[in-house]
């Protein structure tokens, strides 16, 4: 399976199991709400309706989230999600294809453009329906899954110095800022700071130079990033690696283990 990583590819073994055997991958287990699914299924209905009033498929996408969102993260991230992240992710979307020279392609980030003021107004209905309604009301603010990993985050750095960091990884580029926000409002005791590293579609490259840097230099000491980072960042301080979301590929988590640089990194 190591092979992987050196093909830069993914081997197919039928009858083979991908699970991954490495003695620094350690897991953390979480329980769940018994009516966890209630609350999923009433924050669902409420986005797919929101969607069906979405006309292009790139906004589309990014409000269907909202489920994503609530179901890893729990409902104080999925109203940061809707207040805060969408536009600014179509705002970023549609800046990054300007630039490209096919006329096509700005026409279209020229479309995005201009579907955002109503894109708003859809959002801030989303967000009333969601606020009205009882179930999603008695939602949990917080998942169990980030609350086990805010008490991980709050071991790891409890006895160690300033100069100590990791970097989480997310499947999704929906999750980044909202987990950052979280862990933001509860390490704060802590004095830790916790950033952000999107793809390219949905981060200006100046705000992503930025979280790189201020995480090199230990002013922000964790990292919430996608995949896009695991093979493009070398922090020799970096001391651990926490997966989030599930692995896809063997590949995947070597080059993701790699970021952890320091010598006795986990």
């Amino acid at each position: 399976r190591d092979h992987e990583a050196l093909l830069l590819s993914t081997i197919i073994c039928p009858n083979v199991p991908p699970k991954i055997t490495d003695d620094r991958f350690k897991s953390v287990h979480w329980g769940s709400s018994m009516d966890a699914s209630k609350y999923s299924e009433a924050v669902a209905n409420h986005v797919e309706d929101a969607v069906k009033q979405v006309d292009i498929k790139e906004l589309s996408k990014v409000v269907r989230r909202c489920t994503h969102v609530y179901d890893e993260l729990g409902a104080d991230a999925l109203f940061f999600y809707i207040d805060k992240v969408i536009v600014e992710q179509i705002i970023a979307k549609a800046s990054q294809l300007k630039e490209q020279s096919e006329v096509s392609t700005v026409r279209y980030a020229n479309t995005l453009m201009r579907r955002v003021p109503a894109l708003r107004t859809k959002l801030d209905e989303l967000r009333q329906k969601l606020d009205a309604d009882p179930v999603v009301r008695r939602a949990a603010k917080r998942s169990p899954k980030v609350n086990s990993l805010i008490d991980l985050m709050q071991k790891v750095f409890q006895d160690e110095d300033s100069g100590y960091r990791g970097i989480i990884f997310v499947e999704q580029v929906a999750l980044v800022s909202s987990l950052a926000k979280t862990l933001n409002d509860s390490l704060s005791s802590l004095n830790l700071r916790c950033g952000a590293v999107a793809g390219t579609g949905y981060q200006s490259d100046r705000d992503r130079q930025t979280q790189l840097d201020q995480f090199k230099s230990g002013e922000i000491r964790i990292l919430a990033a996608t995949a896009t980072l695991e093979e493009g960042i070398d922090v020799s301080e970096c001391a651990f690696v926490v997966r989030f979301s599930s692995v896809a590929t063997t590949k995947a988590h070597i080059q993701g283990a790699g970021r952890a640089r320091h010598p006795n990194a986990v």
